[in-house]
């Protein structure tokens, strides 16, 4: 947490910090830039992070904010780390991707020893394992990364849902324990289904990007 002084109070301003963490990162990447959302960016081809990390890592130690874990290992506030490379990639938005490490989709070793699987990171659709495959029920659900777009619908993965009851008022007898509580206004979280959708200022963007595609074809 950054505090700053302001007309004699303390300003918090941590997450303007962020954002301006996260911008300086995309004006980095440039046109590489695949995606990005709170806290990531995503790229085509490998970009040189260590350039803003360096810059991150001086403020992180004049202003004391890292940690030594158990390992003695130091750890510093804000510094990018790299999350690996993906064969494919695609996103409808922010905190929507899936993708592919490696050529295959379910096999846990593929013929040249290396490790590859399809990963989903969506808000809204469990990351639960399913004990008897070992690969998560949205990505058994998912299929391809082609079925990731509007209208794809989780079952078994697509999380819980809150349930508002806010006209119950009875008696409820146990049967095995002839207790009897008073169930009154309650809230019950049960299985849901999520289905994919576009949020309204995500699908707005998408409209303005065509249309403005459509002007450059008419202009040429």
């Amino acid at each position: 947490m950054l505090l700053f002084l302001i007309n004699g109070e303390y300003i918090r301003y941590t997450t303007a910090y962020a954002r301006k963490q996260l911008q300086d990162a995309i004006k980095l990447c440039g046109e590489q830039i695949a995606y990005c959302d709170t806290d990531s960016v995503k790229t085509v081809g490998p970009v040189n992070i260590n350039i803003l990390n360096d810059r991150l890592k001086k403020t992180a130690e004049r202003m004391g904010a890292f940690a030594d874990d158990m390992n003695c290992k130091r750890h510093y506030i804000g510094l990018f780390e790299d999350d690996g490379h993906y064969n494919q990639f695609i996103t409808q938005g922010a905190k929507r991707y899936a993708y592919i490490v490696g050529s295959c989709k379910y096999e846990k070793t593929c013929p040249n020893g290396s490790y590859c699987h399809m990963g989903i990171t969506t808000a809204g659709v469990s990351k639960k394992i399913n004990e008897e495959t070992g690969y998560s029920f949205a990505v058994e659900e998912l299929g391809s990364l082609e079925n990731f777009r509007v209208g794809m619908t989780w079952h078994n993965a697509g999380g819980t849902i809150a349930v508002y009851k806010d006209h119950d008022d009875f008696d409820y007898t146990d049967p095995e324990s002839g207790k009897t509580i008073h169930i009154s206004k309650n809230v019950s979280i049960v299985e849901g289904t999520y289905e994919m959708k576009y949020a309204k200022d995500y699908k707005l963007l998408l409209g303005e990007i065509e249309l403005y595609g459509e002007y450059q074809r008419k202009r040429e």
